[in-house]
């Protein structure tokens, strides 16, 4: 994380900000279909339109 963002955090806080997004886990990466996603889904229908609107501007889907 920047560490201007955690700096902020703290002002706004008084806690100590994560210096990872990974709840103290590794990082790994699965495609979307194999973790758990379910077409009939709402939050997952919307996921899916993001992630297609998103990625390939980043290089993040092939």
């Amino acid at each position: 994380m920047p560490e201007e963002w955690r700096q902020e955090v703290y002002r706004r806080t008084r806690m100590d900000a994560p210096r990872r997004m990974t709840d103290g886990r590794e990082p790994s990466w699965r495609e979307f279909a194999e973790s758990g996603y379910d077409p009939a889904d709402r939050l997952d229908q919307a996921i899916l339109a993001t992630r297609r609107a998103v990625f390939p501007h980043h290089g993040l889907l092939p």
